[in-house]
C-alpha cells in the first residue's frame, strides 16, 4: 500500500487496512515483505483482517484470490515499478501515487467481494465470532505464514519468518495502543 489520499472506497477491508497501515511499524514491515519477499501486502492485510473478525484464510482461498486478482495485482506492481523511478518532489510522483493507490482500493474492492461470497455473504463474514479477539495472533501468524507461504521451521525462510513477525508484533503493539478491540473501533 502507499501512503497517500485514500480513494473513497467504503469496504470495511479497506476501511481496516487504511486504519492498521497507519499504525506504527506495519506500513515498514509490509514494505519490507513486499520489496524484500515479493508478497503482495493486501493479501497480507486481508488475512489480519479475517483473523480480526475471527476466521481463517483458507489456502484453497488463498490461491483463488491469487488467481482472481493476478492481473489486477500486476497493474499495482507496473504503477508502483513507474512511481519508484520518478523523483519524489515532482507533481507526477504524486498523480501516479494517486493511480497507484486507487488500483489497490480496486483490488481490495476484488478481494473483499472474493471474501464476501466465499464466507457466505457479508452479514456472516463481517458479524465478529465470539471470542474473535481470543486466539487472535495464533490465528493471525497462521495466516500471514500461508500467505508467505513460509512452513515453520525452515531454515530457509528465516528472513521471511523475522519480518512477518516484525508486522505481527506492530499490528499486536497497534491493538494494545487502542485498549484491545477491533482496529477501527
Amino acid at each position: 500500500m502507499v501512503a497517500a489520499r485514500p480513494p473513497a472506497v467504503t469496504n470495511p477491508l479497506w476501511v481496516f487496512s487504511l486504519s492498521v497501515y497507519a499504525w506504527p511499524g506495519v506500513a515498514e514491515a509490509c514494505l519490507a515483505l513486499q520489496d524484500r519477499h515479493g508478497l503482495e501486502v493486501n493479501f497480507l492485510l486481508a488475512a489480519l483482517w479475517l483473523a480480526d473478525l475471527g476466521h481463517d484464510l483458507a489456502q484453497d482461498e488463498l490461491a483463488h484470490l491469487e488467481r482472481e486478482t493476478s492481473p489486477l495485482r500486476d497493474r499495482v506492481r507496473e504503477a508502483r515499478t513507474v512511481r519508484r523511478r520518478m523523483d519524489r518532489a515532482s507533481i507526477e510522483y504524486r498523480e501516479c501515487k494517486q493511480r497507484e493507490l486507487a488500483l489497490e482500493a480496486n483490488l481490495q474492492d476484488v478481494i473483499y467481494a472474493h471474501l464476501v461470497m466465499h464466507h457466505g455473504g457479508s452479514e456472516r463474514l463481517e458479524r465478529r465470532r465470539d471470542g474473535a479477539g481470543v486466539g487472535f495472533e495464533a490465528r493471525a501468524w497462521n495466516a500471514l505464514r500461508r500467505v508467505a507461504q513460509v512452513p515453520d521451521p525452515d531454515p530457509r525462510h528465516a528472513s521471511a519468518r523475522h519480518a512477518l513477525r516484525a508486522l505481527l508484533e506492530a499490528v499486536c503493539a497497534g491493538y494494545a495502543r487502542r485498549g484491545g478491540g477491533t482496529a477501527v473501533s
